[in-house]
């Protein structure tokens, strides 16, 4: 099974924890989902950012224009990109 890698920008050590044991839960499943590791080349196939800190969002904003991949936001705010968001927890 080839896994959707997702690059995880920003988050706690917590909630990154969290999303690898997640994505781990779904390897013997489809579609299954890995943490993106940059240290094996290429680009991750989604982005999954943490909007509640407009840094991550702008950092985000620098890696598509060379690595044009579907994003997804977690937070308050899509800081006025066309990006989905999903709403925080707080």
């Amino acid at each position: 099974m080839n896994a959707t890698s997702v690059a995880v920008i920003g988050f706690s050590a917590q909630e990154r924890s969290v999303l690898k044991n997640v994505f781990d839960l779904t390897s013997l499943r489809l579609p299954s989902f890995a943490q993106f590791d940059p240290d094996t080349g290429g680009a991750p196939d989604l982005l999954l950012v943490d909007a509640s800190n407009g840094e991550f969002v702008n950092e985000t904003l620098s890696d598509i224009v060379t690595h044009p991949v579907p994003v997804v936001l977690v937070g308050d705010s899509n800081f006025g990109t066309p990006y989905p968001m999903i709403r925080g927890t707080t």
